[in-house]
């Protein structure tokens, strides 16, 4: 009867070692993929605002430019 016990004891203790080590292993790979997905939200942030910079520019410009025609046309009048 005290064999049985010793033989169960440690067969919970050699799951619970390899249960121990599929999480700390599981654990290892979700913080790769947490750090790669924080990378990836990084660089999404830095486009979005390269692409505000673009579409802000572009909006000065098309003023720009219509200020110019407008002054142009105006110009084309007066001669």
């Amino acid at each position: 009867m005290l064999i049985l016990l010793g033989i169960f004891l440690l067969s919970v203790a050699i799951v619970l070692y390899l249960g121990w080590q599929i999480l700390g292993r599981l654990g290892r790979k979700l913080q790769v993929a947490n750090i790669s997905l924080l990378q990836s939200e990084i660089k999404e942030v830095t486009y979005r605002h390269r692409i505000n910079e673009a579409v802000e520019k572009c909006r000065r410009l098309e003023q720009k430019l219509q200020e110019t025609q407008y002054e142009l046309l105006k110009a084309k009048q007066q001669v």
